[in-house]
């Protein structure tokens, strides 16, 4: 079948043949973190801006928004921060959609340049 993007490599061991899983000492690999340490967490404490991406259970994906001064995100624990839901559009999309579903993705920013290497990555709702 002729599909309008060429090939499409599918399952996941193909495109691991393509594409081969990074060096353990790798940016990409060293920068993911399954908990708060101590450079995710001066990060989040200097962030203006997050976005939070989430899912419901049916698949259907949402992107928001949040700002406010830096630190407005708390830090609870290693594992769970806190995001006031700020009165805005009131449609309340990821907080209905982690109810069904606690996987989500969350990309900050920082005004000020801080190194790569202390760049963490979090996965959260594991």
């Amino acid at each position: 079948m002729n599909h309008p993007f060429g090939q499409i490599v599918n399952p996941v061991k193909r495109l691991r043949e393509i594409l081969p899983r990074p060096h353990d000492d790798a940016l990409g690999v060293l920068k993911v973190t399954e908990v708060i340490d101590a450079n995710a967490a001066a990060f989040i404490k200097h962030s203006p801006y997050v976005l939070i991406a989430s899912s419901n259970a049916a698949g259907k994906c949402n992107v928001s928004p949040r700002g406010g001064a830096p630190g407005f995100v708390k830090i609870v624990d290693e594992q769970h921060l806190l995001i006031a839901e700020a009165s805005g559009n009131r449609r309340a999309d990821n907080i209905s959609f982690m109810m069904e579903n606690p996987h989500i993705g969350m990309l900050l920013k920082q005004d000020v340049p801080i190194p790569r290497s202390d760049c963490p990555s979090l996965h959260a709702g594991r």
